[in-house]
């Protein structure tokens, strides 16, 4: 890498936020859901960060309860049926090249995990996450290349430091 484009992965401060729980045909979100959301909006009224989404009804959903300004772009969403690990990988890279220094973007749990080993260049192994380690609704913190938190449905005062 370049000088500086290891200097924007330092600066970066990425808010991945997983979409709320859905109902059984997992396209909108449920009566929970809407609640889940709306815990989670106070906790991201601090920062004045672009919002970004996936493309699902599901992430349109939470991200509406969560600002009413965010992009919507398919390069956000899910691995697609078709698509390798690599190319899902590269993908998420072009993301992580596109991004604003400051975003917060609301997607499904596979983009989370890859995103987290694009962002911080890591070998974190896929199979070692269950579906409980990032819950719906819950915020996963990458600040100045390093992972703050996973899976969280609050943010620490640690946390909003490394943001603010």
């Amino acid at each position: 890498f370049a000088s500086s484009e290891l200097d924007f992965f330092y600066m970066m401060k990425v808010i991945l936020v997983r979409h709320s729980e859905t109902n059984k045909n997992k396209q909108a979100i449920s009566d929970n859901g809407i609640k889940q959301s709306l815990k989670l909006k106070p906790h991201l009224s601090d920062f004045n960060y672009e919002y970004f989404s996936s493309p699902a009804k599901r992430c349109i959903e939470t991200s509406l309860h969560l600002s009413n300004k965010f992009i919507v772009d398919k390069e956000f969403d899910e691995r697609r049926e078709n698509e390798t690990h690599e190319e899902f990988f590269k993908r998420i890279n072009k993301v992580i090249d596109l991004l604003p220094n400051k975003a917060i973007i609301v997607s499904h749990y596979d983009f989370i995990i890859y995103f987290i080993q694009a962002a911080l260049m890591s070998n974190i192994k896929i199979d070692n996450y269950d579906y409980g380690t990032i819950p719906h609704a819950s915020l996963t913190v990458i600040s100045n290349h390093k992972l703050i938190c996973v899976g969280e449905t609050n943010l620490s005062k640690k946390a909003k430091r490394n943001l603010l």
